[in-house]
Formats: structure tokens, sequence, C-alpha cells
């Protein structure tokens, strides 16, 4: 008996020192091909190629045109890589991003309507872009939280906020 007891745990101690893999990186969060964090590779691939020269914060980079966001037509958008906090060596492969900064036009209104309902019922154009992203987040599950400075919405299936703010949409890693 206390040679099996002496066997087994020396089989136990012996998987004990079998070096494990690490685990792979999870993926990048996307949302509509963009990746929503990352590399200045990942921002080239996302479509931010138009850049600033960098300063001692990081550099913005911006894409050519109008992006779309879930189906809504957004005039431009943005990223801002920045360096870690303590990194010395200041390479532009070392910057980092953490979210995508999308300008809608502003939307205008007929304060006079006196319609009820979501915030866009009187919207002058119905169609306007940051009313239908709005309306498709509620739609699709969304869960809006009203802030001073906008509105922010969250999925329990989804790894990212959208805030949206005076024609201004931004998408974050939570």
């Amino acid at each position: 008996m206390k040679k099996r007891l002496a066997a087994l745990a020396i089989l136990t101690l012996a998987g004990c020192g079998e070096a494990t893999p690490p685990p792979e990186p999870p993926a990048p969060f996307k949302l509509d091909g963009m990746i929503l964090a990352g590399s200045p590779a990942d921002a080239k691939q996302s479509g931010f190629t138009e850049c600033d020269e960098p300063n001692d914060m990081g550099v913005t980079c911006s894409t050519k045109g109008g992006v779309t966001i879930m189906g809504a037509q957004a005039r431009s958008a943005n990223v801002w890589l920045k360096w870690e906090i303590g990194d010395e060596k200041r390479a532009i492969s070392d910057l980092k991003y953490d979210n995508v900064a999308a300008q809608f036009w502003p939307v205008d209104f007929d304060y006079d309507c006196g319609k009820e309902g979501d915030k866009y019922a009187c919207a002058k154009d119905q169609s306007h872009p940051l009313v239908v992203l709005e309306r498709k987040l509620v739609k699709d599950g969304w869960l809006a939280t009203d802030r001073r400075w906008g509105t922010e919405y969250y999925h329990p299936n989804q790894p990212y906020i959208i805030s949206v703010n005076d024609g201004r949409v931004c998408d974050q890693p939570v």
C-alpha cells in the first residue's frame, strides 16, 4: 500500500513540474471591421492612415473619409495612439489606442413639434445617421445610461461601450 501511495505522489508531483503554454491573447474587439483597441498596425488596418506628427503624448490618426458604424455613416473618425506611462523608448510601434471616436453632423430639431417619445422624436430628419444609430442600438438590445455629457450604451454580450454625445460617438472596450 505504501508503494502505491509513493508512486501516486511521485506521479502527481511530476505533473506539477510541466510548463503549461501561456494562454492565447484575446482576439481584438471589432465593430464593423474596425479594431477598437490596438497598435499602430491595427489602426492602419482599420483605415486610420492620416496621422499627425507624434508628440510627447502620442499621435492622432484619422480616416481619409467617413466610416460606417452599425449602418450609420459618420463624417470622420479618429484614434489617439498613446505611449504607456513610463515608457522610455518612445518607438512608434510601442503606441497603443483604446477607443475609436467618430464624428457625425449635428441633428437639427423642431423644438415646437410637441411629439413625445425618444430623444429624437422631434428631429427634422428622421433618417439622420445619428438618429438611425441610436435607435438601432436600442432595438438591438443595448442599454442606455444617460450621463451629463451624453448617453452610454452597454450590451450584455459585447465587450465595449458606445458613448454618444453631441454628434460624437466613441467605442471603447469595457
